[in-house]
């Protein structure tokens, strides 16, 4: 992540982005951590992670991070010498994790990591940021249904099976069990 440039005392502004946004917004949005892979626990986290998660520092140590993750999509891994003359290595990882909050609703969750390894290709410690992406992955999600809906509309499927298949579709967003379709007969003015 390039570093913020502080423009003055209540803004920054990302050099990779030309829309300013005010440093409350900035550190409500995105939790920083660093956790030590060899006492396995955080030393840092930043209080946006209780607005994430609902858990407290405290609690992540206790549960352990991994614990709150339901599903999780790596995006890219990728290691590097720590410096050139150094057997150390640095890993950078960037992922989505379904997570479960502590009030139970779910997450999406993006982490962008570096993980020092040693000379056995241990971690020693990680730092990253988490940011909540599930607005952006729902509004994908409700793309890619429309585009299926579509798509099946545009098929050689009789009615009935349009039907099924739009129901189908739509209990992949939501629960569906009482969600009908049905076919509005203007000359008889009857739904079918």
């Amino acid at each position: 992540m390039t570093n913020p440039v502080q423009s003055d005392k209540y803004k920054v502004v990302f050099p990779f982005d030309e829309e300013v946004k005010s440093a409350d917004t900035f550190i409500t949005a995105y939790a920083f951590y660093n956790y030590d892979n060899i006492k396995k626990r955080y030393t840092f986290v930043s209080p946006a992670i209780e607005k994430l998660t609902g858990y407290t520092i405290d609690e992540l140590n206790k549960i352990g991070f991994n614990t709150i993750i339901k599903d999780t999509i790596v995006e890219s891994i990728n290691s590097y010498p720590s410096n050139p003359k150094s057997v150390e290595k640095i890993k950078e990882c960037f992922a989505t994790y379904l997570i479960e909050t502590k009030s139970g609703k779910l997450k999406w969750i993006e982490n962008n990591s570096f993980a020092y390894l040693d000379s056995s290709g241990q971690p020693t410690s990680i730092t990253g940021i988490l940011q909540d992406v599930s607005a952006s992955m729902k509004d994908e999600k409700v793309k890619q249904i429309v585009l299926e809906i579509l798509e099946g509309a545009n098929s050689e499927k009789n009615i009935n099976e349009l039907f099924r298949f739009i129901h189908s579709s739509i209990s992949k967003l939501m629960k569906a069990d009482n969600f009908y379709i049905a076919y509005y007969k203007e000359d008889s003015d009857l739904l079918t």
